[in-house]
C-alpha cells in the first residue's frame, strides 16, 4: 500500500512539472520568435553570427563543469527519499564550492581569450564594440554558476515546476523588455544588458525559495562527507569529465566550424533554424527532466522488470515524438522561415533534412539518456565520448571543407550512429535494466522505417495543397504535419502495449480535468 502511495504521489510530482514546463514553454516559444524577428529586423545580420559564435565559445568553456552537476544530483536521489538531511547538507556544500570554483574558472579562461577572437572565425565582421559584447557573455555565463547550484536540489526533490515558475517568468519578462528596447534604442549591448540582469534576478530568486523550503542549508554544521560517498561522485565525475567532452564537441562546436569553414553570417542563417530545434529540445527536455528525478527514485525502490516497462514506455514516447517533430522539421522550416524572417533568410533544403537528422538521431537517445542519468551509469561507457568526439570532429572538418554546413552537420550524424547508436543502450541494457539489448535496436529500425514511411504521406499530402507561402498556406500544411504522421503512427502501433498505457494515461487526465 505504502509503495503505491509512493509511486502516486512520484507521478503526481512529475505530470505537475510536465505540466508547468510545457505551459512555460509554450509561452517563452512564442515570445522567443516575436523577439527573434525584432532582432532581425532592428540590428545587423552579423549579430546574430556573433550570439551563436559566443554561445558555442562558452559552451566549450562549460566542460570545466565535468559533469559535476549531473552527478551530484544523483547523489541526491537516495538521502532525500531516505530523509538524510545531514548528507544532503554536505553534498549542497560540496556542489556549492566545486561551482564557486567553475564559475572563476569560466570568468578568468573565458576573458583571457579575448585577444585571440580572431582566430576563430574565417573573416572577423566590421561592428563595434565585438570584445566588449564578448565578455559581457563571458560575465553572464560564469554569473550562472555562482548562483545556481541549488536549483539541483529542488530538481532532484522533484520540484522542477518552482524552477520552470520563475524561469518563463523572467524569460517573458525580459523578452518584452528587450523588444522595447531594441526598438527605442536599436543597440546589441542594451539588449545583452537586459539579459545578464534577468540571469542574474532568476538565479537569486531560486536561491531564496530553496533557503525557504530547505532552511537546513544555511546551516554551518555541516559534517563532511563519508569517504564510499566521496569516493562514487569523483568516480562519477571522472567518467561525466568524457560524457562531457564528447557533448560539447559534438554540439558545442557546429557554429565554430560555420564560423570558421564558411562565415559568421552563416552561423545567422543557421541559427535561425537552430532556434526551431533548440525551441523543440528544450520544450521536450523539460518535460523529461521532470521526469528524470522520479525514475531516480524508481531506480532505487523496483525490480528491474518494472524499470524496463517504464523505459519501454518511455523510448516509445520519444521515439514518436521526436519522428513526428523531424518531419514538421523537413515539411515545414522553409516556409516557417520564409513567412517568418523572408526569402533571404533561406538555407538549402539538402541542409534542413540534415539539420532534422541530426535532431531526430540525437532525440532517439533521450530516453536511454534518461534512464543512464537515473542509474548513475556513467562509467560503463566513459570511453565511448571520447571516440564520438573525435569521429565527429575528423569528418566534420574534412567534410565541412567539401560541403559547407551540410558536411558539418553530416559529421554530427556519422560520429552518433558509429558511437552513441549502440554503445549506450548496450550499457544500459547490461549494467541497469539487466535485459537483451536485442529489441531495442529492433524497434530504434523499425520505427526509422516507420517514420520515413510517415514523412512520405506526409510530403505528398503537402504536394496535393496549393501553392502559397502566406500564413494560410503555412497553416494548412502544419494541418497536415499534424494529423497525417500521427494517423500512420496509430494505425502501425495499434497493437503495441505502450500505446495502451499512453490512451490510458490521458484518458485519466481527462478525466480528472473534467471534474
Amino acid at each position: 500500500m505504502r509503495r503505491k502511495s509512493e509511486n502516486t504521489g512520484r507521478t503526481g510530482k512529475s505530470l505537475r512539472n510536465v505540466a508547468v514546463d510545457t505551459a512555460g514553454q509554450v509561452i517563452s516559444l512564442i515570445v522567443r520568435f516575436i523577439g527573434r524577428k525584432v532582432f532581425v529586423l532592428f540590428l545587423a545580420e552579423e549579430y546574430l553570427g556573433l550570439n551563436g559564435l559566443f554561445s558555442n565559445i562558452l559552451t566549450v568553456l562549460s566542460l570545466a563543469e565535468l559533469g559535476v552537476g549531473t552527478a551530484i544530483v544523483y547523489s541526491l536521489y537516495r538521502p532525500l527519499s531516505e530523509g538524510n538531511i545531514e548528507k544532503v547538507k554536505s553534498l549542497m556544500r560540496l556542489f556549492k564550492r566545486a561551482y564557486t570554483c567553475i564559475g572563476l574558472f569560466v570568468l578568468c579562461v573565458g576573458a583571457a581569450l579575448t585577444p585571440f577572437l580572431s582566430f576563430f572565425v574565417k573573416e572577423m565582421p566590421r561592428l563595434p564594440h565585438i570584445r566588449l559584447i564578448y565578455l559581457m557573455y563571458v560575465g553572464d555565463s560564469a554569473a550562472s554558476y555562482f548562483f545556481s547550484y541549488k536549483r539541483s536540489l529542488l530538481m532532484a526533490d522533484q520540484n522542477r515546476y518552482i524552477i520552470s515558475l520563475y524561469q518563463y517568468t523572467i524569460y517573458t519578462l525580459k523578452a518584452a523588455l528587450q523588444i522595447l528596447l531594441l526598438w527605442l534604442y536599436r543597440d546589441f549591448i542594451i539588449y545583452l544588458a537586459a539579459h545578464m540582469l534577468s540571469t542574474l534576478l532568476e538565479n537569486l530568486l531560486v536561491s531564496r525559495r530553496a533557503d525557504k523550503m530547505y532552511p537546513y542549508l544555511r546551516d554551518r554544521d555541516v559534517k563532511p562527507l563519508p569517504e564510499e560517498v566521496s569516493g562514487t561522485i569523483r568516480k562519477n565525475v571522472a567518467a561525466m569529465l568524457c560524457h562531457r567532452l564528447g557533448g560539447v564537441v559534438v554540439n558545442g562546436t557546429d557554429n565554430l566550424l560555420i564560423a570558421k569553414l564558411v562565415a559568421v553570417s552563416s552561423v545567422g542563417l543557421y541559427s535561425n533554424y537552430l532556434m526551431i530545434t533548440t525551441a523543440l529540445t528544450t520544450a521536450y527536455d523539460a518535460a523529461l527532466q521532470s521526469l528524470t528525478a522520479g525514475f531516480g527514485n524508481l531506480n532505487v525502490s523496483s525490480d528491474d522488470a518494472h524499470k524496463k516497462e517504464v523505459f519501454d514506455r518511455l523510448s516509445f514516447g520519444c521515439s514518436w515524438l521526436y519522428g513526428w517533430s523531424a518531419i514538421c522539421l523537413v515539411c515545414l522550416s522553409q516556409s516557417f522561415i520564409r513567412w517568418w524572417l523572408g526569402e533571404a533568410l533561406l538555407l538549402d533544403m539538402s541542409t534542413v533534412c540534415w539539420i532534422a537528422a541530426v535532431f531526430y538521431v540525437g532525440g532517439m537517445r533521450k530516453a536511454t539518456l534518461l534512464a543512464r542519468d537515473a542509474m548513475g551509469l556513467y562509467w560503463n561507457d566513459r570511453f565511448k565520448p571520447l571516440a564520438e568526439a573525435l569521429i565527429n570532429l575528423v569528418v566534420s572538418i574534412i567534410l565541412g571543407r567539401r560541403c559547407g554546413i551540410d558536411g558539418i552537420l553530416m559529421g554530427t550524424v556519422i560520429s552518433t550512429m558509429t558511437t552513441c547508436f549502440w554503445v549506450e543502450p548496450l550499457m544500459l541494457y547490461r549494467h541497469g535494466l539487466h535485459a537483451p539489448v536485442g529489441e531495442y535496436f529492433l524497434r530504434y529500425g523499425l520505427h526509422t522505417l516507420i517514420t520515413l514511411g510517415a514523412l512520405l504521406l506526409t510530403q505528398y499530402g503537402i504536394s496535393l495543397l496549393p501553392l502559397g507561402d502566406g500564413l494560410p498556406a503555412l497553416l494548412l500544411r502544419f494541418v497536415l504535419c499534424a494529423t497525417l504522421p500521427n494517423l500512420f503512427y496509430l494505425l502501425c502501433y495499434r497493437r503495441k502495449s505502450e500505446l495502451r498505457y499512453y490512451k490510458e494515461l490521458a484518458g485519466r487526465l481527462l478525466g480528472k480535468v473534467l471534474k
